[in-house]
């Protein structure tokens, strides 16, 4: 697997990486923040499924192309990037397993991290200038109705918290949101610039 690293042009340091050791085999990321290389205040927060391997030294595509995105807008000095779900999985197909497993094997634990999850959420909800939703659609093999479930817990946070400066990521695609409505990931269409969230879009 390729080593992706921070690049200093859009990037001027990782201000904090929030993680967790839950198991031998899985780790939680809560929060990536990270400072672009510009002179700007502003922080937007993005919202997307799970961390695949990004940290405080090595970067992934997702995050160098959020980072190279978010610096051109020349709008936001700081993103931090968050996820429905924390826990680190590379092939979002497997966090299905991932979830199931930890909840059969420690449901107190599954529980606690969520939690920790939601708190960090609505910290950065509350101070970020917008907020950025990017989850995209539910995996294949995903209990949707859990999926459906995270989704409408947060929309209910945004609301809690009277944010209402929510936004998706515009692409080349002729639709905003995705065929089943959902906010389009970042990872693979051509990121264009940042429109209000309607759910009908």
């Amino acid at each position: 697997m390729p080593v992706y690293k921070y690049k200093p042009e859009f990037v001027s340091k990782v201000i904090e990486c929030k993680t967790e050791r839950l198991t031998d085999s899985i780790e939680a990321r809560y929060c990536l923040s990270i400072k672009l290389n510009n002179s700007l205040d502003s922080s937007f927060v993005y919202i997307m499924l799970n961390p695949s391997i990004a940290g405080r030294d090595v970067s992934d595509l997702t995050i160098n192309k959020l980072c190279k995105f978010s610096h051109t807008l020349n709008e936001v000095g700081t993103i931090h990037i968050a996820n429905l779900y924390p826990f680190y999985e590379t092939n979002s197909t497997m966090l299905s397993s991932l979830i199931k497993n930890l909840q059969h094997e420690n449901k107190n634990l599954f529980d606690t991290v969520m939690a920790t999850n939601r708190q960090v959420l609505s910290s950065l909800v509350r101070n970020s200038k917008k907020v950025v939703l990017a989850w995209g659609d539910c995996p294949d093999s995903f209990d949707r109705q859990f999926h459906i479930k995270q989704c409408n817990d947060f929309m209910l946070l945004l609301k809690e918290a009277n944010q209402n400066q929510v936004y998706v990521i515009k692409t080349h695609f002729d639709k905003l949101l995705t065929v089943k409505n959902s906010p389009r990931h970042p990872s693979r269409p051509m990121l264009k610039g940042l429109e209000p969230y309607n759910e009908c879009s």
